[in-house]
C-alpha cells in the first residue's frame, strides 16, 4: 500500500529526529560569543555602512524607499542600479557585472542557461550547494572531480565534450581551504571556462580584499566570477562578473533574474555603502588577520591542529572531532560555555565529515579566542 505524502513527509523527519540532525529554526542569542556567522568584518553591525545606506536610499529612492515594484526588466531598474554595477565592474576588473537578489539566485541563474546541451561542466565534489542546483537544472553532461585536485581534473579531460565549464570556489564554505591554483594552470591549458565563487574570499583575502582573483591579478582567466555579499560585506545580494556578451546573455535568458521582483533599495544601498567602506578602512580586516593567526597559534600549542581540517589563513575552521555523536556532544558543550558555533551534518556534508564550523571575525577578542580552544581542548582530552 502506497503511503500519503504527509506520511512521507513525517517518516523523513522522524528519520532525522532519530540521527540528531533534524534541522529547526533559531534565534541567535546575541549574549553568546560569535563564532558561526559569516560577518567575518562585523559589517552587519557597522553604524557608518548603515548610516551610508540611509542616505543613498533618500537621495537616490525616492519614488521607491520601500520596494522596487516589479523587477528589473519591467518597473524595477534604477540608476543607482546600473551606475553601482559599473562601480562593482571597475572595482574587480570586469567588463561588466549584473547583480542578483542573492547568492543562490546568481548561481542558479547562471548554471542553468551558460551551459548548453551539449556542453560539459566539472565541477568540484565539494562545490556549494546553490552550484549544484544550477547544475541540475541545465542539460549539459557534468562530472564531479576530487576536491581541490588539479590531477583529477585533467584527468577528466577524456570524459569532456562541447565548451567545458569548470566550477570551484576560491574558499570553500565547509573546509576552510583556499583554492589549489594549478586548477587555473589545467583550465588555461585545456582552454577550459572557469567559474569561481569568491563568496567567501572576497573582503577578506589579498591586500586589496576584493578576492583570491584580483589579489593574483587572474581576473582575466576565468569565464565568470560571482561575488556575494551576505558575508564580509554584511549585506545581501551577488553580482556576477564576466564579459558584456556574457551579462547581456544573462539578462535574457537567466530566469532568476528575469522572473523575480528586484530587490528592496536597501539591499542596493547597503552593497555600495559597503563598497565605499571596505575600500578605505583596513582595520577590520588587520584585526581578522591577527584573530586567525592567535587561532591558529593557540591549537598548535595546544595539539589541536590534528583535528582540524586546515589552519590556514581562512576565517572558517573546520573540526572534525570523529564522529557525529562526539560532533553533537562536543557543540553542546562549546554552546554551555556562551560560544556559538554550529555543528554540521549529512547532507551538508558527507557522513563521516560531520565536523564544527567555527568562523573568526574581526571582533573576536583574544581572550575568547583562547577560551574556546581550551573548552574544545579540555572536552576532547577528557573524552578520548
Amino acid at each position: 500500500m502506497e503511503h500519503g505524502v504527509n506520511e512521507i513527509l513525517r517518516d523523513k523527519l522522524f528519520k532525522r529526529e532519530e540521527q540528531q540532525t533534524l534541522r529547526n529554526l533559531t534565534i541567535p542569542e546575541f549574549n553568546q560569543k560569535d563564532f558561526y556567522s559569516n560577518d567575518y568584518l562585523g559589517f552587519t553591525q557597522n553604524k557608518n555602512i548603515y548610516q551610508k545606506a540611509v542616505y543613498y536610499i533618500q537621495e537616490d529612492f525616492r519614488h521607491t524607499l520601500n520596494g522596487s515594484s516589479g523587477s528589473r526588466l519591467i518597473s524595477g531598474n534604477n540608476p543607482f542600479i546600473e551606475d553601482l554595477e559599473n562601480q562593482i565592474s571597475r572595482i574587480h576588473l570586469a567588463e561588466k557585472s549584473l547583480l542578483f537578489n542573492s547568492g543562490y539566485d546568481a548561481n542558479l541563474g547562471f548554471w542553468s542557461c551558460i551551459p548548453q546541451r551539449n556542453d560539459t561542466i566539472l565541477y568540484d565534489e565539494l562545490i556549494h550547494a546553490s552550484i549544484r542546483d544550477g547544475i541540475k537544472l541545465s542539460n549539459s553532461k557534468t562530472f564531479a572531480f576530487n576536491h581541490n585536485s588539479a590531477d583529477d581534473l585533467d584527468f577528466k579531460a577524456g570524459l569532456v565534450q562541447g565548451n567545458v565549464f569548470v566550477a570551484v570556489e576560491s574558499i570553500y564554505s565547509m573546509d576552510g581551504d583556499f583554492l589549489n591554483t594549478d586548477i587555473v594552470k589545467v583550465c588555461k591549458h585545456n582552454k577550459w571556462n572557469l567559474i569561481v565563487d569568491e563568496a567567501h574570499a572576497c573582503g577578506i583575502t589579498g591586500q586589496n580584499n576584493l578576492g583570491m582573483f584580483n589579489y593574483l591579478n587572474w581576473q582575466d582567466d576565468c569565464f565568470a566570477r560571482i561575488i556575494t555579499y551576505g558575508k564580509a560585506f554584511g549585506a545581501h545580494g551577488a553580482s556576477v562578473l564576466g564579459s558584456k556578451l556574457l551579462i547581456d546573455y544573462l539578462i535574457n535568458f537567466s530566469r532568476p533574474f528575469i522572473y523575480t521582483t528586484a530587490a528592496i533599495p536597501h539591499q542596493f544601498a547597503t552593497i555600495k555603502a559597503s563598497y565605499d567602506y571596505l575600500l578605505r578602512n583596513n582595520a577590520e580586516q588587520n584585526s581578522l588577520n591577527l584573530n586567525i593567526e592567535s587561532f591558529n597559534a593557540f591549537a598548535n600549542q595546544l595539539g589541536l591542529s590534528k583535528h582540524f581540517i586546515e589552519l590556514n589563513e581562512s576565517p572558517i575552521k573546520a573540526l572534525l572531532p570523529g564522529n557525529k555523536q562526539f560532533t553533537i556532544e562536543l557543540s553542546k558543550e562549546i554552546k554551555e560555555q556562551g560560544f556559538l558555533v554550529k555543528p554540521i551534518f549529512s547532507p551538508t556534508v558527507s557522513e563521516g565529515r560531520e565536523r564544527i564550523r567555527i568562523c573568526i571575525h574581526s571582533f573576536n577578542t583574544e581572550e575568547e579566542i583562547i577560551s574556546l580552544l581550551i573548552t574544545i581542548n579540555q572536552f576532547i582530552t577528557k573524552k578520548v
